[in-house]
């Protein structure tokens, strides 16, 4: 029966605070709960295997009916004698008393030859000793293997109503704390164990939002372990909030304020456009989305709507800085020291802009459209004599040539040149055939029309009487001829 209590207490007390070392009980009414537990278990399992052994009564008569239970020869003789013993010869209610002697002398005899210490069964008890044995060894073990927190756990279970902390494990902290944030970006949290434990099962974080009534409005999620890291990220955020991170034994972290504030922006944009030289054309000025000639020559100059400490303008997936006046509204691109911004393909810019709060924008936003038009090469066709078409003429012969040139923007020159049979290996002869100025003329077009002209630009048609007479050609000569037409673009 001691061993049965000792197993049964010592067991409870183990179970009791290693549930509470694991679960960390921060409700004192839970760990009241448990103390009560484990002093229902102790003062059960002493009334069970303690009190009410030590309390029975033997009779005779009932140990005699064990015996007979081990030695089955005996029949019902041992406990009929052990009755018949304890009544008086003379009792009228007993019956015979010759009878009565002959069943106990029977008794005696069929039990003479036994070994009534057989009925004893020590299995048991040694049972019994061993679980207690064995539950104060476990405990034993346990209490080696962590000796504070096995002190932590009795004194917590002794004295539940006492404020007795255990150690904390888990020390979360946020890795990027954030305090401001722009309007409409999104939130990044990380946070880490700043001793390096591992971390719960789950962590949440907490968001808290006060609405203009004064109200509180609190949503939570849990975080994702990306790279050792637990993670959150909250999109497009458009009002000030406070946040904190809750996870295993780590439920104290303050609540972390973070301010909203409108990103810096663009507030006015002029850009000025100066087209390649070789054009002619004046420099116009477009108020965002560009629409140029490819090689046009591109310059920026904007107001910002905070101060600024860096602009970094982003077009086509490259980056460049600007130059920035000293108050940090004005920006100009391209920046005193970096190159030219020559426009030479399609696509869009924006603004990777910085303020003096350390509040950047991602330059997608606000984003402006470059349309580039590519200058074409210009186009000749031979329209008489037709191509491919072989003439047989006399040596003093007048062959009629009609041509016909075009170009999107303007026709520079237009030649004729040819080969003779009778001088092979020399180079081809030219001859003008019309000729513009040495460099274009102000264009009748601007740079943003010159899309919605394009095939328009100029086309010019011309008529040649060519002299072959001049040539002094001895018969048979052969003469290959073609037409090359040239525009202003290097």
């Amino acid at each position: 029966g001691l061993g049965c209590w000792l197993a049964c207490g010592i067991g409870a007390v183990v179970v009791a605070a290693l549930t509470d070392y694991l679960v960390r009980f921060r409700d004192p009414g839970i760990r009241v709960l448990a103390t009560l537990g484990v002093a229902a278990v102790l003062g059960w399992s002493a009334y069970r295997y303690v009190y009410r052994p030590w309390t029975v009564s033997w009779r005779d008569v009932d140990l005699a009916r064990r015996v007979q239970m081990r030695f089955p020869a005996l029949g019902d003789d041992l406990a009929s004698a052990m009755e018949f013993l304890g009544q008086a010869d003379d009792d009228p209610t007993a019956g015979s008393l010759a009878l009565r002697r002959a069943i106990v002398a029977r008794a005696a005899d069929a039990s003479a030859g036994l070994d009534f210490r057989q009925v004893l069964r020590p299995g048991p008890a040694w049972l019994a000793g061993l679980a207690a044995v064995g539950a104060a060894l476990a405990a034993g073990l346990m209490a080696s293997a962590d000796p504070t927190s096995a002190q932590i756990a009795v004194a917590r279970l002794t004295e539940p109503l006492a404020d007795i902390p255990w150690p904390q494990v888990h020390h979360l902290a946020v890795q990027n704390p954030i305090q401001r944030l722009a309007r409409g970006q999104a939130f990044e949290l990380e946070v880490v164990d700043s001793q390096g434990a591992h971390f719960p099962s789950e962590v949440r974080v907490h968001y808290r939002f006060r609405n203009s009534d004064g109200s509180e409005d609190v949503e939570s999620e849990p975080m994702r372990l990306v790279k050792g890291m637990m993670v959150a990220r909250r999109e497009r955020v458009t009002r000030p909030f406070s946040f904190r991170v809750e996870g295993g034994d780590d439920r104290a972290m303050p609540w972390h304020p973070v301010e909203v504030v409108d990103p810096p922006a663009i507030a006015s944009l002029r850009v000025t456009l100066t087209p390649p030289e070789y054009t002619g054309w004046r420099p116009e000025r477009s108020e965002g989305n560009i629409r140029a000639l490819a090689g046009t020559r591109a310059e920026i100059a904007a107001t910002a709507t905070k101060p600024l400490v860096s602009a970094i303008l982003v077009a086509n997936g490259q980056a460049s800085e600007s130059r920035l006046s000293s108050d940090g509204r004005q920006l100009i691109v391209p920046a005193e020291s970096g190159p030219e911004w020559i426009l030479d393909k399609s696509g869009s810019y924006g603004f990777r802009l910085t303020d003096r709060d350390r509040i950047t924008t991602d330059g997608e936003d606000a984003r402006w459209e470059i349309r580039v038009v590519p200058d074409a090469p210009p186009t000749v066709s031979l329209d008489e004599p037709r191509p491919g078409e072989n003439l047989f003429v006399a040596p003093q012969a007048v062959v009629p040539l009609a041509i016909t040139a075009g170009d999107d923007l303007a026709i520079q020159r237009v030649e004729l040149q040819f080969t003779r049979s009778d001088r092979p290996g020399t180079a081809p002869v030219k001859q003008s055939l019309d000729a513009g100025p040495a460099q274009a003329k102000p264009a009748r077009q601007s740079a943003a029309a010159s899309e919605k002209t394009r095939g328009q630009g100029e086309r010019r048609s011309i008529r040649y009487a060519w002299q072959l007479g001049e040539l002094k050609l001895p018969p048979g000569t052969q003469v290959t001829f073609w037409i090359e037409a040239a525009d202003y673009k290097p």
